[in-house]
């Protein structure tokens, strides 16, 4: 079974488009969850009424809504829902303002490919991240978090709260001051016996994705090309300059 985590900072304002996209998954074989640490617990509990999918929140020691912070709440929102998906053999995970051309199917391309060749873990490339021979130079994690799959013991094993803040520390040490989410989970995979260069399967060619971008980071609106994923953020949509890698739609 695959378990499927969406996540929201926000309202999930696209959850809609996602519960009628998921809904037409097999329940049998797949098991989907929203999860977001926005603060108004009424509107998240009147909006999963009207929902098929269900929606999780981090819930402080009082019951309210506990938002850790921008990059602490994703590892804690990670951690959270590790016991939800113990009868799943992979848990992938993209963001709500995520969009999927082919929809359920590549979900389901995706997951079949991973359990046929024994993927620990696959994902988007951060092609920056790689030198010239196309091996990973830097200590966080090479693939976009935005849309990535991890076999669940993986999952399980590099979001253990108890290690988290070792893996600050190791961030730290490494040259990431800020200790933000991407070295943390990087080093909670490493941690983990996951082979940074061998164990990752990427969706999209990282030669390709240097060829059009070089080392500038590409995070938003723009179509991965091979597996049709867009990653879309109206701020920044507003605020592109069309001379950079940001710039919407590119082909």
């Amino acid at each position: 079974m695959l378990g499927i985590i969406v996540t929201s900072y926000s309202a999930l304002p696209n959850c809609i488009h996602h519960d009628l996209m998921l809904s037409a998954l097999d329940k049998d074989n797949f098991k989907s969850i929203f999860l977001t640490t926005w603060e108004d617990k009424d509107f998240i509990q009147e909006l999963s009424k009207n929902l098929k999918t269900p929606i999780a929140y981090l819930h402080g020691e009082n019951g309210e809504v506990l938002n850790p912070g921008h990059h602490d709440g994703v590892y804690y929102m990670c951690a959270s829902v590790v016991d939800e998906f113990k009868d799943c053999d992979y848990i992938l995970h993209f963001h709500a303002d995520n969009f999927i051309r082919d929809g359920i199917e590549t979900i389901k391309k995706t997951y079949e490919y991973a359990k046929q060749n024994n993927i620990k873990v696959i994902g988007l490339p951060r092609q920056w991240l790689f030198d010239d021979d196309l091996k990973v130079n830097d200590k966080s994690i090479p693939f976009h978090f935005e849309f990535c799959m991890m076999e669940y013991n993986v999952w399980k094993n590099a979001f253990d709260l108890n290690r988290l803040n070792e893996y600050k520390q190791l961030a730290l040490n490494n040259g990431h001051p800020s200790q933000q989410f991407e070295p943390c989970l990087y080093h909670g995979l490493v941690s983990n016996n996951i082979n940074i260069n061998k164990d990752i399967y990427y969706l999209e060619s990282i030669k390709e994705l240097k060829e059009r971008f070089g080392n500038e980071p590409v995070y938003y609106n723009f179509f991965f090309k091979n597996s049709g994923i867009f990653h879309y953020d109206e701020t920044s949509l507003k605020h592109t300059n069309y001379t950079n890698t940001f710039r919407p739609w590119i082909m």
